[in-house]
């Protein structure tokens, strides 16, 4: 009996990839296992071997693009202080959406996730958010923001970084705004400069 064919990692990535611009463009159901296996030159079956069916993909995209946003998130060292931790982390947010502008688009869609029953997915995605969080509760602790409700300073800040990668990914309209990281950084401490107690320089 012949033994099954293993297929890599990088492979497994690349119809990673694959799918999600295909859902992102089109959604879910433009996503064609056929097309997406000649796009990235193998076959259905190693889309089979590798994932199961068309669900498994979407799953499989979900729990990838969660995964590949918390992996940015926690990859920042802790700073000299929480608001350089906001900062840092606000373009690693932004370095993250313009690197897989595709898994930007679908982790945040209202309703991809719809239905997606994972534990580990929500695991992941709550995650996501806790370098923030530390960030917050270490500018709160060190007296550096003035909130006092460390939620609603996650939420405030996490409303600011989004909306600004937003505008600038093209998610509303009008179409994306051409920013280079300086103007970004430049409306992001001016965002900042209402709750900080101090100078941010």
């Amino acid at each position: 009996m012949a033994r099954p064919r293993i297929y890599d990692d990088e492979l497994r990535r690349r119809l990673l990839d694959t799918a999600a611009a295909t859902v992102a463009a089109g959604g879910t159901d433009a996503l064609n296992l056929r097309t997406m296996a000649q796009e990235c030159e193998t076959s259905t079956s190693a889309i089979y071997a590798l994932f199961g069916s068309k669900p498994a993909v979407l799953a499989a995209v979900a729990q990838h693009s969660a995964d590949s946003f918390a992996t940015s998130q926690h990859a920042h060292a802790p700073a000299e202080s929480g608001v350089a931790d906001l900062r840092a982390l606000g373009l690693a947010y932004r370095q993250w959406a313009l690197d897989h502008p595709a898994l930007f688009q679908l982790m945040f869609h209202p309703t991809f996730f719809a239905g997606l029953e994972s534990p580990q997915l929500e695991d992941r995605s709550n995650d996501s958010i806790e370098p923030l969080r530390r960030a917050v509760r270490r500018a709160i602790a060190g007296g550096e923001i003035r909130f006092s409700d460390e939620q609603a300073a996650v939420l405030a800040m996490w409303g600011i970084l989004h909306g600004m990668v937003t505008l600038e990914m093209g998610g509303i309209e009008p179409p994306a705004m051409q920013l280079s990281e300086k103007d970004w950084l430049g409306a992001f401490h001016a965002a900042l400069a209402g709750w900080t107690t101090a100078p941010l320089f």
